[in-house]
């Protein structure tokens, strides 16, 4: 069993190079990946975005919890909530959490995803209301989604698939791109776009149609062979099925998380016509209730 006693929680605004070094190494060691360091070190770009890590005396990080408070959104949620497993149960995530609930703005709604065995304790605290949609984890493979997409193409109304183009993000879009985000979304967010499509490890495709944004989808890394699909926004399914098929342009698996819906066309094209997996929902809770859970972050 590991020594606690030494294990100092700090408060860290702006994550150097050894922390991340450090942050890289408790993902590898607890082969967790729900978060890639990619994005996670994202967040650490903006003014909003928040971090408590937990160092033993040897300086090695044992824990590491992350939240933001983007001004644009009504909720705020907790991302990154992770304690090495020699470190369990000796409070360390509890002083990691009591240290991130000092500092939160007061009057925001926060929000957590989690999995069905954290739940109850998190709803018992300071989560109290349930979601009422929750989110669905998928996973495919590419080469099963290129088949499915080939074949919605190709029954589609060649009149409305002749008119999309699909094409790879470029300065000249990113205007037109964020504009269309805001329109779907209801608040600006550019300053997150402006950074995140300036990653070399984030794919992104756009749907035109005479010139005009009409979609748009992103890839990340996830884990291994598989890459995480999102968010993937169209203004028709023919045109969600031409980017997805844009984006399978590798061999291995791509992940997704859904809203839970019980109508969701291009869910159920996935469930129906590609070797998808459907995981348990992520169970979303908040500090408050939240009158607007589509319009989130």
């Amino acid at each position: 069993m590991a020594e606690c006693n030494d294990v100092d929680v700090q408060i860290v605004t702006d994550l150097s190079e050894v922390h991340w070094n450090g942050i890289a190494q408790l993902y590898a060691d607890e082969e967790w990946f729900m978060f890639p360091k990619e994005m996670v070190e994202l967040k650490t770009k903006f003014s909003w975005s928040h971090a408590v890590v937990a160092v033993n005396r040897e300086g090695r990080i044992v824990g590491l919890l992350t939240w933001s408070e983007a001004p644009t959104a009504s909720v705020h949620y907790v991302s990154t909530y992770l304690v090495a497993s020699g470190y369990r149960g000796h409070g360390i995530g509890a002083r990691m959490w009591d240290q991130m609930m000092k500092r939160v703005t007061p009057g925001r709604i926060l929000g957590i995803d989690a999995d069905p065995d954290m739940v109850e304790k998190y709803r018992s605290r300071e989560f109290p209301y349930r979601s009422e949609h929750g989110a669905y984890r998928i996973s495919f493979s590419t080469e099963s989604a290129l088949v499915a997409c080939k074949k919605a193409l190709g029954d589609a109304d060649e009149n409305v698939t002749s008119q999309i183009q699909i094409v790879a993000m470029s300065d000249d879009l990113i205007e037109q791109m964020i504009a269309y985000d805001q329109g779907l979304c209801g608040r600006n967010r550019e300053t997150f776009w402006r950074e995140y499509l300036k990653m070399d490890c984030v794919a992104t495709k756009v749907a035109l149609r005479q010139g005009k944004v009409v979609g748009f989808c992103c890839r990340a890394p996830f884990h291994q062979e598989t890459k995480r699909l999102g968010p993937l926004f169209a203004d028709s399914f023919e045109i969600g099925v031409s980017l997805l098929s844009h984006m399978c342009d590798f061999t291995g698996r791509l992940a997704a998380i859904r809203p839970q819906r019980d109508e969701c066309p291009f869910l159920q094209f996935l469930l129906q016509h590609t070797d998808c997996k459907l995981d348990s929902a992520a169970n979303r809770s908040f500090s408050r209730k939240c009158p607007d859970e589509d319009r989130v972050d």
